[in-house]
């Protein structure tokens, strides 16, 4: 028999039975206050508002996590998909309040524990209905060895019932979590198919926009995978961008600057986006792995010459602090372009730098009598140029680093300055990542 022969308010009963073995008794409240010695503003009344709503949504997450055992901060974009949107159903059935108490305007949001019952109840209704709809169309895919549409009504299935709050949706015909069936027949999906690229190697100079467009032909079996969302990305420096692939299952991806983290093995990512198969997933990015799914990505790998660079460093003391010598002459930010971000040391007359790197730092020294504290600051003011008619430029200004001191006693500037190179190390490198 059919395990979906069950009728859906069946199944939907089925679902919800034990969802409310616990709720919170007390309502969940998220409010903002600020003292006021003039009129209220507007843009601080929104301010207010929002941090309020931030507030809400965090206590929100709170009890989840103390009640259905659902993570709060999870770093799972899918459950963080699901999680938005149950907090903005929340934040609109709350009541909203504002008031004065004294000089103390405040604004809160809250809502009570029927009302949270009743928010759930619907969240669930909607998500369980879609995907045990999902499901019945997978196995409908199923008996009719229609990859393609397996695939989509597995990861379809398998993400509708990741919202469920409280209990895992279970499927009625086998008493299995429903999502773990639609996770194993999307893996056997997976293993059926594949993205090629028209090349293996992206050469070019770092800095210079590719237009030579990548072609990603990707396929179930031997059958096109028409409409496929293709994910491409370079690691911590590439945003993810997503492109459809045509009706013989090509995509051709958009011209990019080769960026100057592209040498040493650096490469780019090509794989699916399966949140583009959500009806709710515009602008979703899902790959396997955050489906719990194994499957490998294809990689470019760029083939570039590294970069050479200058660097104009300076360090000075906004007060008569004494600087170690070595920290004057930014030898440990020039040994860490060289040997860690792999830059190209040197330029000649004839052949100036790729980049100009400018990194002007300043200490400065505070003594606080009421905490009796010395403090040391760390400023830098770091700017990135290319060297070339339609280069770009990227400066940032910033406070590296700030510490503490018994006044007492004198401050370790050394050790200091040394835990601030090292913060401005990691800073460079980031800009690095952005040209």
């Amino acid at each position: 028999m059919s395990p979906l022969k069950t009728s859906l308010p069946a199944i939907l009963f089925f679902a919800f039975t034990g969802a409310f073995a616990q709720i919170p008794s007390d309502e969940i409240i998220g409010q903002k206050s600020v003292v006021l010695s003039k009129p209220l503003l507007k843009n601080t009344a929104d301010e207010m508002r929002a941090g309020a709503q931030t507030n809400f949504g965090a206590q929100v997450r709170r009890m989840l996590l103390d009640y259905y055992n659902t993570p709060r901060d999870s770093g799972d974009p899918l459950v963080e998909h699901y999680l938005q949107g149950f907090i903005e159903h929340c934040r609109a059935a709350a009541t909203y309040k504002t008031g004065f108490a004294g000089h103390t305007w405040s604004v809160s949001y809250s809502l009570n524990a029927d009302s949270l019952k009743t928010i759930i109840t619907e969240f669930n209704s909607r998500y369980d209905f879609r995907a045990m709809h999902a499901y019945t169309l997978l196995l409908d895919a199923e008996k009719d060895h229609d990859d393609l549409a397996l695939l989509r009504y597995a990861v379809q299935s398998l993400c509708l019932a990741s919202a469920h709050i409280g209990e895992p949706l279970k499927n009625p015909g086998t008493s299995a979590i429903l999502a773990d069936d639609a996770k194993a027949t999307l893996q056997k999906c997976l293993d059926k198919l594949s993205l090629t690229t028209s090349t293996l190697v992206i050469s070019g100079a770092c800095g210079v926009t590719r237009t030579n467009p990548i072609a990603v032909s990707a396929k179930i079996g031997d059958a096109p995978f028409a409409g496929c969302a293709v994910l491409a990305t370079i690691p911590r420096v590439l945003k993810p961008f997503s492109v459809q692939a045509d009706n013989q299952g090509v995509a051709w991806l958009p011209s990019f600057r080769i960026p100057y983290a592209a040498f040493r093995g650096t490469f780019l990512s090509i794989e699916t986006n399966f949140g583009a198969m959500l009806d709710s997933g515009r602008g979703l990015v899902l790959t396997a792995g955050d489906l719990g799914i194994g499957a490998s990505p294809t990689l470019v790998i760029f083939k570039t010459e590294s970069p050479t660079f200058k660097l104009d460093y300076s360090l000075s003391a906004a007060n008569t602090i004494p600087i170690p010598k070595d920290f004057l002459q930014g030898d440990a930010i020039r040994k860490f372009l060289r040997d860690t971000c792999t830059l190209g040391a040197g330029a000649s007359p004839t052949q100036p730098a790729d980049l100009t790197i400018t990194v002007q730092c300043q200490l400065s020294s505070y003594t606080f009598d009421e905490t009796e504290q010395t403090v040391l600051k760390t400023e830098a003011l770091i700017t990135i140029t290319e060297n070339r008619a339609d280069g770009k430029s990227l400066q940032r200004s910033m406070v590296v680093d700030q510490k503490g001191y018994d006044y007492r006693s004198d401050a370790p500037i050394g050790a200091f300055l040394w835990e601030s190179m090292g913060k401005l190390k990691q800073i460079v490198r980031g800009m690095l990542y952005e040209m």
